[in-house]
């Protein structure tokens, strides 16, 4: 059944707007709830003064009324009336809310770029949930948007890393022929020597000065000191020189002696014992046949170790030697002895 009544065009937007206080002026402000008012046209005003309905006799401009005489203070505005023909296709103010609204019939379409601004949008409203990844492209980046305010500090060479908690942060530079090495997950990345078992530095010391001992350990020539770059570095120590042992009255006791490796860090009172003990002397280097008072051997005394420090303070290994009976020394006759200290990267 068609729908039997008045023109859907006839239908009145019918609004009412604050009297006018006259003062004597023709011109007065057109205001509703205290708010500027701007009517569709005169004909759409409806004015009563005094108890009697005012047509033809102003006219309107923007959100004003002129009259073509001067109303007195003794005159009275009874009402004005605001009539709009057609169907209502604006809604009153603070009508509209967010239950009126269609879920995705807000489109970027129906948004003017102009209206969008930093002072519409607050920093707490902008979050990633809110930001397709497929939205934020380089054509929506202005190149004077990305500035060092908007990125973490850092300086000419750093990159930049996330921490545990997303926020960015500047890794520092590290020295020639580093590399970034993996700390984990939810750790930023460091900068380290360079790794897989190479050799990072190799240090070698040699000595031809007379050393000797006749009992105790005693340290032997020559000492060396090696920094390592990381504590999962280990040291290659190699210590090579000709030792003469001498014999003593005593011809009927085997003759020998013990090497031992100490291990002492920088400002360090304490030394480490890296092998052969502080009191059991496990490294057997070499043991003689009996020979007497007056007769002396040579043996060229050697050893490597690898030793695991865990440590990137400055390390000096020192070589000690125990004699068994008789006496011993290094270095004679200016032979010379060779310590040899080298990094192995883990």
């Amino acid at each position: 059944m068609t729908y039997v009544g008045r023109g859907v065009d006839a239908i009145s937007n019918v609004e009412k707007l604050d009297n006018i206080t006259f003062n004597g002026g023709t011109t007065y402000n057109l205001t509703k709830s205290s708010a500027a008012f701007t009517p569709s046209g005169a004909n759409n005003i409806l004015v009563s003064m005094d108890g009697i309905i005012q047509s033809g006799n102003f006219t309107v401009a923007g959100s004003t009324i002129i009259f073509d005489f001067s109303p007195t203070s003794n005159n009275t505005c009874n009402f004005i009336m605001h009539y709009g023909t057609g169907v209502l296709n604006t809604p009153a103010d603070d009508t509209v809310s967010a239950g009126k609204l269609q879920s995705n019939s807000v489109t970027t379409a129906k948004i003017l770029d102009a209206n969008v601004t930093t002072a519409k949008i607050t920093d707490a409203n902008v979050t990633t949930a809110k930001i397709a990844d497929v939205n934020v492209t380089t054509g929506k980046i202005a190149d004077d948007a990305i500035t060092l305010a908007k990125m973490a500090s850092g300086t000419d060479g750093n990159i930049i890393s996330y921490d545990a908690s997303g926020n960015p942060v500047a890794i520092a530079t590290g020295t020639s022929g580093h590399f970034l090495k993996s700390q984990g997950a939810g750790n930023p990345p460091v900068f380290a020597a360079a790794g897989g078992g190479k050799i990072g530095q190799v240090l070698q010391t040699t000595s031809t000065t007379a050393t000797a001992t006749t009992g105790g350990y005693t340290a032997m020539v020559p000492t060396g000191t090696i920094t390592c770059a990381a504590t999962s570095s280990k040291v290659l120590v190699q210590w090579s020189a000709t030792v003469r042992l001498h014999g003593n009255s005593d011809s009927s006791t085997d003759k020998g002696f013990n090497l031992q490796l100490r291990r002492t860090p920088s400002g360090g009172s304490n030394t480490d014992y890296v092998f052969g003990g502080n009191t059991a002397y496990k490294f057997v280097y070499h043991a003689l046949d009996t020979f007497g008072a007056t007769e002396q051997i040579r043996v060229q005394a050697h050893f490597i170790y690898l030793d695991s420090p865990s440590s990137t303070a400055e390390l000096t290994y020192t070589p000690m030697l125990q004699v068994h009976q008789g006496s011993a020394n290094v270095c004679f006759d200016s032979s010379t002895a060779h310590l040899i200290l080298s990094e192995v990267l883990a």
